[in-house]
């Protein structure tokens, strides 16, 4: 008993057939015959043709066409993760113009506010020391009054800063405390390094120095 590997030419599978005998396709079911030359033939198409048929009659009872329905398209990443902005807080609230020239306005306002009082503490400052050589009695009083200023100017800062104003933006300082303590600071250094100079100026212009 001798066996050969035959291609089937209907769907091009390989086969092992004995010679002399006939067998199936393993793939398509074709019919192969194996001569006793080693040649081989093949069987008529009547039994692959009727096994077409058997095979396409179900879609003949359906009636319709048998079609493949076209891919998914992927869906664009914008539709397919809408990013919840409002939700996670990642989106600024929107106002009109006219809200935020307000508010705009209001902190120009504060700001000048604060620079107009520590001019008064620079201005305080210098005649103080301006006084005080003149020695005249005025002198260490204002240098008193520019020390309480400081603490006073600082708390009007603080009680004063426009929170309702800060609606697009955060404040520098989130408490009025340390709103209060800043400006107690900066009107203090201020005042007196921008005071001295100004005391330097006007003693130079009349001849104190």
């Amino acid at each position: 008993m001798a066996f050969i590997t035959v291609n089937c030419p209907a769907c091009g599978g390989q086969a092992q057939i004995e010679i002399g005998k006939s067998a199936m396709c393993p793939y398509c079911a074709h019919e192969l015959n194996v001569t006793a030359d080693a040649g081989f033939a093949f069987a008529p198409q009547e039994a692959q043709a009727a096994s077409e048929l058997q095979f396409a009659q179900p879609e003949a009872q359906l009636g319709q066409d048998i079609r493949f329905a076209a891919p998914p398209q992927p869906m664009p990443m914008q539709q397919a993760m809408p990013m919840p902005q409002e939700q996670y807080g990642m989106a600024a609230p929107q106002y009109d113009p006219a809200t935020l020239e307000i508010a705009r306005n209001k902190r120009k306002n504060w700001h000048v506010m604060n620079s107009a009082l520590i001019g008064f503490q620079t201005l305080m400052f210098a005649l103080g020391i301006l006084l005080t050589v003149c020695e005249t009695r005025f002198g260490v009083p204002l240098i008193m009054l520019w020390v309480l200023s400081t603490f006073g100017f600082g708390a009007i800062s603080g009680i004063t800063r426009p929170d309702a104003a800060y609606i697009e933006k955060k404040p520098f300082w989130k408490t009025r405390f340390l709103q209060a303590v800043t400006q107690f600071w900066m009107g203090a250094a201020i005042s007196a390094a921008v005071g001295a100079i100004l005391f330097v100026i006007i003693a130079g212009l009349f001849g104190m120095l």
